[in-house]
């Protein structure tokens, strides 16, 4: 994952298969599969003023 903010600073990220990356809001982003097995990748947004959960117990 590549994260990049103001003035040029960018940073690369290497996540193995159970892994967490956190972006802070507005920061910009992008995500590259550079495996060959099929990447599988989840996104999550909170709405403004939303309080809610999420189990990971309902994923497949």
């Amino acid at each position: 994952m590549g994260v990049f903010a103001s003035e040029g600073a960018c940073r690369t990220f290497d996540y193995q298969a159970g892994e967490v990356g956190y972006i802070p809001f507005a920061v910009d982003h992008y995500v590259e599969n550079a495996g060959s097995e099929t990447l599988r990748f989840l996104e999550m947004f909170k709405a403004p003023g939303s309080r809610t959960s999420a189990s990971p117990s309902g994923w497949p």
